[in-house]
């Protein structure tokens, strides 16, 4: 039954992509079969239409008041229309002007004055949209113009810094790398923490597919009055993203093409330097002289002098007596480049827009790469004065190459870093090399995988292999087709019914090789294998609803109700089998492989439906009030517990509107007004489908002999204990905000503070492993608070030719776990040494966790001395502070050693144009957040056994005449000493945490857009060159590799801020155009 669902579900897919390509046909044929209009008595205007600076405007619309006639203007702000003889009034309209009514004349010239005020700008909001001035929530809205020239991979990094509340981190730098995004902080301790995103009403699992130049604007809703109405999905906030669309005025059929371009170079930023060959030496040998142990080094390194090892062995091995620099084998210069082409039209019957992207980024990491081609097709068609059709449809397609990143055991920016530069790159030198015969074990010279060298003195594979086994061997794709039919009916002028269909398809698969090979017994596959997996994801939503708006008098009025359904599937298959002939590409398939085949596959399947309501009353265009209720039943709980509703209420008073402000004489305020609401809303996305279920699985893990001819048999065993009693998540917000405006509104400001606080939080309880259940159950237990102030100014302002505008915003923040219900703190952050972060009372989410160095030991009799002493340290170890005063060293003196999480978020952009000439900058920051970097466990080991910096030797505490009679010694009271046992040192401190503050000047741009009368005789309305840096400085305290750090594409919160050598981010230098036909 299950799968002739999934049949049935594959067959309704198909038929709703047929018809949404159907309906994207019609411009064409509407363009071809369209019937002449009707001739009627009728005159010719004429005219210009300019703004105050005398420069003129394109395609400003101009209309006959009351009828259905109407033109826009040309490149030089020209127009002619033909209207009807009589007693007429022509509109002239056009966005961030004010709207004029004049009468009609010959030659007519008309000046446009740009609406400062802005009051009345359309924002979209939940099912709706709103005049800005009407808004009683909190909501952020990002315009396209502010991101589109910026050479980002997807639209979620694009949003970065952009919007007050809204942080945004890049999870790595590699192409086609996701992003944490999060609005107003971080609300669960589960992995449920994303906003809802929505693209042309359709709600989407993300908006990485989407090509930035497809974007018309992006609203935020932040608030629980603004995100109520989207219900459970809406507890982090909802990102609202509006695609361009054809041209619908007018009678005329008016076509446009544009095409816009980027290129790209890009580099590291920050380049770490390392010991050479001699330095790595002298390392590893200090650290065997530390641990009284010289005896046991190699004998090249026992002597003081390497040169007989570097010259005879090291240099013959990699071209050096300085060895190999791994950082420059790994690394290499990326590219990055971005085509785009559109072509849209229509007139006020039927409009459409068509576009096509290609993006590709070749990685700064050698064999890293991701490129992503997007069709996208829209269409708009008014069947009658009262039905409307639209369709959107959008497919992407990605192919991405990835090398082993964030990983503290053989990950490559790891081994860039930490690997032996005595070792070579390849292991051709060996060839012929007296005495080292045995280091050509497995090699092939027609074998590229059997090339690579290895080192002597590590037991971990070197990057460079590692890169290119993954980025040669392994490949995932992905294709995501978007659609939805939009049916709006105008059952009476203030009456609308709509019908929304919308489907969100994705279909993944990952095909990897992994060949054979020799190279050392630390570094082998004994079999190679192949490996394939296919995953789906179906999502479809059905919204109907129905909205009205009435004005009587003072009043106004507007609500909307409906309801929505919703389904989600997931399918995975995976197969794997091994032992093919050879490594060739062409045995890269499972016929092809001849033992241990295994298959296995997952389904999952979840629904939800729900009852929506709003209703917004203004009076005098001063009271605001604004009231929605939305009622969720959900398949992830028992029937008992499946409906929640969740409320919401704002209120708002534009103060600028009463009569006494009017009447006060003073030209510094312009505009104020003031806001609050308060709501409710669930979060259910962390759940699995079944998890208020007891759950068993079987296996090839779980078999089993059975009777007496001992048969095996495959066996089931319990997975998880169910919970029935779980229930919806709970976050409840209260906000507070002013908006402002100064000096006629060239200046104006937004001022929220908020509070949210996640109630009845959906946690899992650790159960005894002993118990044998491999996953832990759910349970409601524990609030969590995010407090905090945004706030955002923008001023713009225009001098003679000259246009500028300064625009930023900067919000704080406060994690607080309030309560977790009586349960256990929550560790996290696991890796070799313990648990990193600790999620406990009073402290923020994924807090950090540890001892608190406190010196170094300079002597035995300091440590006979010591609260240490029962852990045998030595001197040159560090000193760990007794927080508690009890006498010893223990698990109780962990303290809080600070948050991940940034207090302060901050972003700036200053933009100035001159004539055809502008230039913006845009600067982003945050402060206030501790990044641990775990990566110095491997790089400040000081055991011999990795690379280190080049300076960490003379920094390091070391003994009066270590390295001779000469030697003063290094009395540092913050590095430890060299030694071949470093254990104690290591252990989760302080001294991994460092401030995680930074400001980044995220982009600088200089662009020149061609004079018009240079452009006319070769009919282009429009032509901008630019050029920009991305990346260009960053100013910060920490001292790795990449203060912008996320965490692993997991979503834990309890895992954020651990840098465990994640692929940098790129600085990027690069030029492109933008054309208008």
């Amino acid at each position: 039954m299950k799968n002739q669902t999934i049949l049935n579900a594959g067959r309704s897919m198909r038929l709703f992509a047929f018809l949404l390509l159907f309906v994207a046909s019609a411009p064409v044929i509407y363009a071809v079969g369209a019937p002449a209009s009707a001739q009627q008595q009728t005159k010719t205007v004429t005219g210009v239409i300019i703004d105050e600076y005398g420069d003129p405007l394109l395609g400003v619309n101009v209309s006959v008041k009351g009828q259905a006639i109407g033109t826009t203007t040309d490149m030089d702000g020209h127009f002619s229309l033909a209207v009807p003889s009589g007693n007429i009034s022509l509109t002239i309209s056009y966005i961030g002007f004010l709207t004029q009514h004049v009468s009609p004349a010959e030659n007519m010239r008309i000046v446009l004055k740009e609406d400062t005020q802005n009051l009345d700008e359309i924002v979209v909001v939940g099912y709706g949209v709103q005049r800005k001035s009407d808004l009683t929530g909190s909501i952020s809205k990002v315009d396209a113009d502010d991101f589109k020239n910026t050479p980002v991979q997807g639209i979620e990094s694009a949003l970065q810094g952009r919007a007050a509340g809204v942080t945004v981190t890049s999870i790595s730098g590699a192409p086609g790398s996701g992003t944490a995004v999060r609005v107003r902080g971080v609300g669960s301790v589960n992995d449920a923490n994303d906003p809802l995103y929505v693209v042309d009403g359709i709600p989407v699992s993300d908006i990485n597919y989407l090509n930035p130049s497809d974007i018309s604007s992006i609203e935020i809703l932040k608030d629980a009055s603004a995100t109520a109405i989207y219900g459970s999905r809406a507890s982090n906030g909802v990102v609202l993203v509006t695609t361009l669309r054809g041209n619908s005025e007018g009678e005329a059929f008016r076509t446009m093409v544009k095409f816009d371009m980027y290129y790209g170079v890009q580099s590291a930023m920050n380049q770490p330097k390392m010991q050479d060959a001699t330095g790595f030496a002298t390392a590893r040998r200090l650290a065997y002289i530390n641990a009284g142990e010289l005896e046991k080094l190699e004998s090249e390194f026992q002597s003081s002098n390497f040169d007989n090892y570097l010259n005879n062995v090291v240099a013959k091995i990699t071209g050096s007596t300085a060895g190999t620099n791994w950082w420059d084998e790994s690394f290499q210069t990326g590219s990055i480049q971005n085509y785009n082409a559109s072509v849209s039209g229509g007139n006020k019957k039927i409009s459409y827009l068509t576009s096509a992207s290609y993006f590709k980024n070749e990685g700064i990491i050698k064999f890293s790469n991701f490129d992503r081609l997007t069709l996208r097709s829209n269409v708009d068609f008014n069947i009658t004065d009262r039905v409307k059709l639209s369709s959107n449809l959008s497919a992407t397609h990605t192919t991405r190459h990835t090398v082993l990143e964030n990983n503290l055991e053989d990950g490559v920016v790891f081994g860039a870093i930490t690997y032996d530069p005595t070792a070579p790159v390849f292991r051709h030198g060996y060839v012929g090399l007296s005495g080292w015969e045995g280091a050509l074990q497995g090699y092939d010279p027609n074998d590229p995988v059997s090339w690579f060298g290895n080192s002597e003195h590590s037991n971990k594979e070197q990057p460079y292999a590692v890169a290119y086994r993954q980025g040669k061997f392994r490949e995932n794709t992905m294709l995501k087709v978007v659609g939805n039919f939009v049916l709006d009916v105008k059952i009476m002028p203030w009456l609308i019914f709509k019908s929304n269909l919308g489907l969100d398809n994705l279909n993944r698969i990952a095909d990897e090789f992994y060949p054979s090979y020799y190279i050392a017994p630390e570094a082998k596959e004994d079999n190679n294998r192949v490996y394939k997996q296919h995953t789906q994801y179906l999502n479809w939503v059905w919204e109907n609803t129905i909205s009205g708006t009435k004005k009587f008098g003072n009043h106004s009025l507007s609500a909307v109700a409906g309801m929505t359904m919703e389904s989600w599937d997931w399918t995975q298959f995976r197969g794997e089998k091994q032992g093919t002939p050879n490594n060739n590409a062409d045995q890269w398939v499972l016929s092809a492989a001849t033992f241990n085949p295994t298959a296995e596959g997952e389904q999952r399947h979840s629904a939800m439906m729900s009852y929506l309501g709003r209703v917004n009353y203004g009076f005098a265009d001063r009271y605001l009030i604004t009231a929605s209720v939305r009622a969720d039943g959900s398949s992830k709980f028992r029937k008992e517990n499946r409906w929640a509703t969740f409320p919401s209420a704002s209120v708002g008073w534009r103060l600028s509107q009463e009569g006494f402000f009017q009447d006060w004489e003073q030209k510094v305020i312009s505009n104020v007004k003031v806001r609050a609401g308060w709501g409710q809303i669930g979060n259910q996305m962390g759940l699995g489908n079944s998890d208020y279920m007891t759950t068993i699985t079987g296996g090839d893990d779980k078999k089993y002999l059975f009777g007496s001819n001992k048969n095996q048999k495959t066996g089931y065993s319990p997975d998880r204990i169910g919970n029935p009693n779980i229930q919806w998540e709970t976050s409840e917000q209260l906000n507070f905000g002013a908006d402002l405006g100064f000096f006629d509104n060239h200046l104006t400001a937004g001022i929220d503070y908020f509070r949210k606080d996640t109630r009845d939080m959906l946690v899992q309880v650790p159960l005894p492993s002993y118990l044998g259940y491999q996953n832990d159950p759910w349970v409601n237990q524990g609030q969590v608070r995010n407090s905090g102030v945004e706030v955002q100014l923008d001023w713009q302002d225009k001098v003679r030719d000259i246009t500028y505008g300064i625009s930023g915003n900067l919000t704080t923040m406060k994690n607080e776990v309030i309560s977790l219900g009586g349960g256990r703190p929550i560790p996290g952050g696991n890796e070799r040494p313990g648990d990193v972060t600790l999620t406990k009372e009073g402290w923020a989410i994924g807090s950090f966790y540890g001892w608190q160095v406190d010196g170094v030991f300079q002597d035995q009799k300091q440590i006979d001395n010591s609260h240490m002493k029962n852990l045998n340290p030595r001197p040159g170890d560090f000193i760990f502070k007794d927080t508690d005063g009890n006498g010893k060293l223990d698990d109780d003196d962990r303290v809080n050693l600070g948050s991940p999480l940034p207090k302060v978020a901050y972003g700036l952009n200053l933009n100035a144009a001159y004539k055809g000439i502008d230039l913006t900058l845009f600067f982003q920051g945050q402060a206030g957040n501790k990044i641990f970097r775990m990566f110095k466990y491997y790089t400040h080991r000081k055991d011999g056994y990795f690379n280190t910096y080049s300076d960490l030797v003379e920094q390091s505490w070391r003994a009066p005449g270590t390295l001779g009679t000469n030697d003063p010694g290094v009395a540092s009271n913050t590095e430890f000493a060299f030694n071949t046992s470093t254990a104690l040192n290591m252990q989760i401190s302080d001294y991994y945490v460092e401030d995680g503050s930074y400001l980044r000047l995220k982009n600088i741009q200089l662009g020149y857009t061609l004079p018009k009368k240079l452009l006319s005789p070769l009919n282009i309305t429009n032509l901008r060159i630019y050029t920009s840096i991305q990346n260009l400085f960053t100013i910060t305290k920490y001292k790795g590799l990449e203060p912008e750090l996320g965490g692993n594409d997991n979503g834990n919160p309890t895992d954020f801020g651990i840098d465990r050598s994640t692929y940098p981010q790129a600085r990027t230098v690069m030029f492109g155009l933008g054309l208008t036909l």
